[in-house]
């Protein structure tokens, strides 16, 4: 074989080997997105019940308050 030919096929081989790099990489980085995309949204939807939970306990606590407030003035009316 000639030299050129040899640069060739060394040549030839290294794109080769670049172009596995660049396709490998390229899933692993759809692969690693996809992951953190679907983590993304069960954070959100995590969130999401949290914030469902608070706003149901606060309406909660609003009636124990308004039970409470009633309860007192009807105490004190009592009292006096």
């Amino acid at each position: 074989m000639t030299e050129f030919m040899v640069v060739t096929q060394v040549i030839c081989a290294a794109g080769v080997l670049l172009l596995g790099i660049v396709t490998l990489t390229g899933r692993i980085t759809k692969s690693l997105r996809e992951e953190m995309r679907a983590d993304r949204m069960a954070v959100f939807g995590e969130i999401k019940s949290l914030r469902e939970e608070m706003h149901d306990m606060n309406g909660r606590l609003g009636r124990v308050e308004g039970h409470m407030s009633i309860s007192g003035s009807n105490s004190s009316k009592e009292s006096q």
